[in-house]
C-alpha cells in the first residue's frame, strides 16, 4: 500500500514539474498568443500568414524565416536580421527599421 502512494506522488511531482517547465519556457514563440518577441532567435521559423501587426521584433534573428503572407504592418524590425527570410506577399507597410538595417536595404520603396 505504501509503495503505491509513493509511486503516485512521484508521478504527480513529475507531471507538475513538466507543466511548470513548459509554462516557464513559453513552449516557443506563438504570434497568436504574444506578438512581441524582442531579441528572439527565430531562425528558420514558419511564420507564414502570421498576424504580426504592431509586433516588436526588434533585434530578432529571423534568418531564413518564412514570413510568406505575414502581416508585418507597423512592426518594429529595428536591428532584426532578415537575411534569407522569405517575405513574399508580406504586408510591410509602416515597418519601423533603422537606416542601416537589412530591411531598409532590401525594401527601399517602403521609405
Amino acid at each position: 500500500m505504501e509503495l503505491c502512494i509513493i509511486r503516485f506522488l512521484n508521478v504527480r511531482l513529475l507531471a507538475i514539474t513538466i507543466i511548470l517547465l513548459l509554462v516557464i519556457s513559453g513552449c516557443g514563440y506563438n504570434p497568436e498568443r504574444d506578438k512581441d518577441c524582442k531579441d528572439c532567435h527565430l531562425r528558420g521559423a514558419d511564420l507564414s500568414g502570421a498576424n504580426l501587426i504592431d509586433a516588436d521584433l526588434s533585434g530578432a534573428d529571423l534568418t531564413g524565416a518564412d514570413l510568406t503572407g505575414a502581416d508585418l504592418s507597423e512592426a518594429n524590425l529595428v536591428s532584426a536580421n532578415l537575411r534569407g527570410a522569405n517575405l513574399w506577399d508580406a504586408n510591410l507597410s509602416g515597418v519601423i527599421a533603422n537606416k542601416n538595417d537589412d530591411f531598409r536595404r532590401r525594401f527601399p520603396e517602403n521609405y
